[in-house]
């Protein structure tokens, strides 16, 4: 139980600071003792890591200050949380290395539940904690942003159900995912409906090609449940796209031509704009990138156009790309591979996708960055096995 109540704190990272305006709470400090047991158990590894994401930090580093924007003060803030984040990824997997498929399992679902009744207790009764700006109308719990908890329980309900798979539990697992959805729904976070729509369609076009494969029969009942889930969330999700007017397939087709909106206000033309801006910046910087954080100087500074609904990429994919260039996307590379095409589309694209909901502030849900973790460890090529039957 000692590891879930450290999930509760990480999660209260925006309730547990010293002020509304503070960047020093007791999940950060707690970020740095985590540091202690992962020593102890794996120092060899521990050891690596901090140095290689040092590195990582010094090319951040090295790039602004040859490139355009220098050493700013984003880009220090950056390095700061990204440091955080990282060793919160870096602690998911070590959690996952150590304590199994089984274990991970029972305590991810403990810590969900625990989050989700407090969440939806805070809603219907509308409650504030310390720390956070009031805003009665969506499900957020203690964090600061309804998109930080819509995201992390989508992200927790998809590693959820592929531990889930492996152990039997898998119908259980949709449960808690259909949970995430819900709360997804009522925050209106239409990319984390669509993340999940993608997830349960994947999901049901493989239970259909084993059911043609093996003569049918098999994973019937499921496939129902799952089909159910799937309609509801697309459903969801197209009331949303019907009331706000938004487009589905064009932001993709603007973002494959490299044509943006250059329309200053409306989340999804801004979200979009700012990912091919990413694009921009990466080809302006010759490939090296810009330095973690100058991304918000590149939106701010109006470099290639207007975005005023957006102050931050709202994409960690592009974000990424734009600050640290090659280095990263050689670790995607690297990445993909290792992942394999099948289980980098049933799994880490929707995941992935999942994480554009956020700006920014998604380096400070450093939650989500440990379930990460733990999923990078279980979800590869090598132990898929039966995690999608």
């Amino acid at each position: 139980m000692f590891i879930v109540f450290y999930l509760l704190a990480l999660s209260m990272d925006a309730m547990l600071r010293v002020s509304i305006e503070s960047n020093i709470s007791l999940s950060k400090i707690l970020i740095v003792f985590g540091f202690i047991p992962a020593i102890r158990l794996y120092g060899g590894r521990t050891v690596v890591f901090v140095f290689s994401f040092l590195g990582v930090l010094l090319y951040s580093s090295l790039v602004a200050i040859v490139g355009e924007y220098g050493v700013t003060n984003n880009l220090i803030r950056f390095n700061f949380h990204a440091l955080l984040a990282a060793s919160c990824f870096y602690f998911g997997y070590i959690l996952a290395l150590r304590l199994g498929v089984k274990r991970a399992y029972y305590i991810y679902c403990w810590f969900f539940w625990i989050v989700f009744i407090a969440s939806v207790l805070f809603y219907y009764f509308s409650y504030t904690p310390p720390n956070i700006v009031e805003k009665t109308s969506v499900i957020r719990g203690w964090f600061w942003n309804e998109n930080d908890l819509a995201m992390l329980f989508v992200a927790l309900s998809f590693l959820v159900y592929n531990l889930g798979a492996r152990l039997g539990s898998a119908k259980k697992s949709l449960i808690i995912l259909f949970l995430a959805i819900y709360v997804a729904a009522i925050n209106e976070a239409r990319v984390v409906l669509l993340a999940s729509a993608i997830f349960l369609g994947l999901k049901l076009i493989k239970y259909f090609v084993d059911f043609l494969s093996e003569g049918g029969g098999k994973g019937v009942k499921n496939s129902l449940f799952i089909i159910f889930i799937a309609l509801a969330s697309l459903f969801s999700y197209a009331v949303l796209i019907y009331l706000k007017q938004d487009a589905l397939l064009d932001p993709f087709f603007r973002f494959v031509t490299l044509d943006p909106y250059g329309i200053p206000y409306g989340s999804i033309y801004n979200r979009t704009d700012a990912a091919i801006y990413a694009i921009y910046g990466f080809f302006d910087s010759y490939g090296f990138g810009i330095g973690l954080g100058n991304s918000i100087n590149l939106i701010v500074e109006q470099k290639y156009g207007v975005i005023l609904s957006a102050g931050s990429m709202h994409n960690l994919v592009a974000q990424m790309i734009v600050e640290l260039g090659m280095v990263f996307i050689l670790g995607f590379i690297i990445f993909f591979k290792k992942s394999g095409f099948i289980l980098f589309v049933l799994f880490w694209m929707p995941f992935l996708l999942n994480s554009v909901s956020q700006s920014s502030g998604i380096f400070s849900n450093y939650v989500f960055f440990f379930v990460f973790g733990s999923a990078f460890l279980f979800v590869r090529k090598k132990l898929a096995g039966n995690m999608y039957n």
